[in-house]
């Protein structure tokens, strides 16, 4: 039977205990061995995330094992708390945690970026009417010679979204610039262009070519 994610353990430490602590057992003093392992959930056995220490102690006389403080005598909990504190949990217990923090902040870096040369995706909701638009900008070496559209809606239908769009402007972009630009630099002054709203969702949310800007 195949496990597709359970727990697993590593060795990472094995000490003597202070040669004062007698076994629980025997009595023999001098021969309690502590073996500190870490633990960690696996998938596919990747590490995923640590899941804390824990310790043994075997006597070499007597062989006895203990697992787990709660096992152990009194007498053995300080030494072997001491030796599990010494331990450090290796980094690729972290696994795909890691892997996740490092995605997110390639996300955050990504949005960053994005942000200050204005390549963003529009926000999900209904157009409204008078409510203005900026094309996803073309890539170029520098965002002042970035070719964009500025797109306003003149119109809502139970069906359509009817709005105005100019022609491909370059130059840094404001929203003073992008009213100027709205009233005189229109592709076709007397036409209106038409999208279904399921399309116009499409190109905001889906394709995100459109962004609101007000």
């Amino acid at each position: 039977m195949l496990f597709l994610f359970g727990k697993r353990s590593s060795q990472l430490v094995v000490e003597s205990l202070p040669l004062d602590i007698a076994c629980a057992y025997c009595g023999t003093r001098g021969s309690l061995t502590g073996v500190v392992f870490a633990d960690y959930l696996h998938f596919f056995w990747i590490p995923v995330l640590p899941l804390g220490k824990s310790c043994v102690t075997v006597c070499g006389h007597c062989k006895q094992t203990l697992s787990g403080q709660f096992q152990m005598p009194p007498a053995y909990r300080p030494a072997v708390r001491e030796l599990e504190k010494q331990a450090k949990t290796p980094f690729w217990h972290f696994g795909v945690l890691a892997l996740l923090v490092a995605a997110f902040a390639i996300a955050l870096i990504g949005g960053a970026i994005a942000s200050l040369t204005g390549d963003h995706r529009f926000d999900s909701g209904e157009p409204a009417l008078g409510a203005r638009y900026r094309s996803k900008p073309s890539r170029t070496s520098t965002p002042a010679d970035s070719t964009y559209y500025l797109i306003q809606i003149t119109r809502l239908t139970t069906d359509t979204v009817d709005y105005k769009m100019t022609v491909g402007l370059r130059g840094r972009f404001s929203t003073a610039s992008a009213t100027v630009a709205l009233r005189d630099s229109l592709d076709s002054p007397s036409a209106v262009r038409k999208a279904p709203r399921s399309v116009w969702k499409f190109m905001c949310t889906g394709q995100g070519i459109f962004r609101r800007f007000d």
